[in-house]
């Protein structure tokens, strides 16, 4: 009997430290017992960083490859369905002529709307829950997520302006801004994509033989004159630079 008695008394001490250490973990994760409340503080914007990165690597990627394939525009209103994407056209087709309307926007006008599209996104999936605290260990203020887009070369940058302040007995910290660059030469191809439209425009035809030629092999055009659908006439364009994969499409509409 003694034997046993012990036992027990040994299970109810061992019983009470895993409870204890338990309490030790959530009074240390929830509360900052035994921590610095500035440790505490950082270690709650983990999570808050890690919601803000998932939600740019989720939008922006497919935003950018979809804004090039479609013409600069993620939700064109005149287009040619090509390879289940809207291709925009960007020179409409003049009646009786082989000339087009100039219809290509400015690069400046292009990368504005994306921005606002992204931006727009990035507010509907960040969870602004997050960085409040369930059990008032901290104070939380959390603003307006800010998407800003900036083409620097062959890189695309996003930048993500997301104020959220946690404090706790007199200690502040802030998330910051959140960068991602993605590969993706806009730019270059805007710039051979308004030689072919303003050719189009101007002489009604583009040499894409004597172009690339010109270009030294840096700059690779795709024409396709049987587009799966849109009018006869149509000519879709492929446009990316020598070894690059990334492509800017878009449409001269035509009769």
């Amino acid at each position: 009997m003694q034997k046993r008695g012990q036992v027990a008394v040994f299970v109810i001490i061992g019983i009470v430290i895993v409870i204890l250490v338990a309490l030790m973990f959530v009074g240390r994760k929830e509360y900052g017992i035994g921590i610095s409340n500035v440790k505490f503080l950082n270690d709650q914007l983990v999570p808050v960083k890690e919601n803000a990165n998932d939600c740019i690597n989720e939008i922006t990627a497919g935003a950018i490859t979809q804004f090039a394939e479609q013409g600069g525009d993620l939700d064109p209103s005149r287009y040619v369905l090509y390879q289940n994407r809207k291709v925009k056209y960007l020179c409409y087709n003049i009646l009786e002529t082989y000339n087009c309307i100039n219809m290509l926007p400015t690069f400046e006008m292009m990368i504005n709307d994306l921005q606002e599209r992204v931006d727009r996104d990035m507010k509907g999936c960040i969870d602004k829950e997050l960085p409040k605290s369930a059990l008032g260990a901290y104070d939380s203020v959390v603003g307006e997520p800010k998407t800003e887009i900036k083409v620097i070369g062959n890189d695309v940058v996003i930048n993500l302006d997301y104020p959220v302040e946690l404090s706790k007995s007199g200690t502040t910290v802030n998330l910051g801004k959140i960068t991602r660059s993605v590969d993706a030469p806009l730019f270059d191809l805007y710039k051979a994509t308004y030689d072919v439209v303003n050719s189009h425009a101007s002489t009604g035809f583009f040499d894409q033989l004597i172009y690339m030629l010109n270009k030294k092999g840096k700059i690779v055009i795709n024409v396709d004159k049987s587009p799966s659908a849109g009018n006869v006439g149509d000519i879709v364009y492929r446009i990316n630079k020598k070894d690059d994969d990334f492509e800017f499409w878009f449409a001269v509409e035509g009769d």
